[in-house]
């Protein structure tokens, strides 16, 4: 199985030239599989963090992605979480959070 890194090459080319880059992914069914995160995955996000990029998650679960992604090793530059009503900071800073108004949804 390929790496979610390999993908992000083939979107945007040689990324080792590329820095400042934001790669997202979706967790559950994609970083995460089969209960955990690969070997694989991990090192390849390391990698590309380590190159100067930086990794987040959007996901429709709550801000918990943070710690359940640390859990697994993986430090978060970026969370989007309750399918884009937060944007998180790796330090928890909140940076977007927009919701509905109460009695709406």
């Amino acid at each position: 199985m390929k790496s979610i890194i390999h993908f992000a090459k083939i979107l945007i080319g040689d990324y080792m030239k590329l820095k400042n880059v934001l790669l997202a992914s979706d967790f559950d069914g994609t970083v995460a599989r089969n209960g955990g995160i690969s070997d694989r995955d991990k090192n390849a996000i390391f990698q590309w963090q380590k190159d100067g990029n930086a990794f987040g998650i959007v996901t429709g679960r709550g801000t918990e992605i943070i710690e359940i992604a640390s859990r697994h090793g993986i430090k978060l530059d970026y969370a989007i979480a309750y399918n884009g009503a937060i944007v998180k900071k790796k330090k928890g800073e909140t940076l977007y959070e927009d919701w509905f108004p109460k009695g709406i949804a």
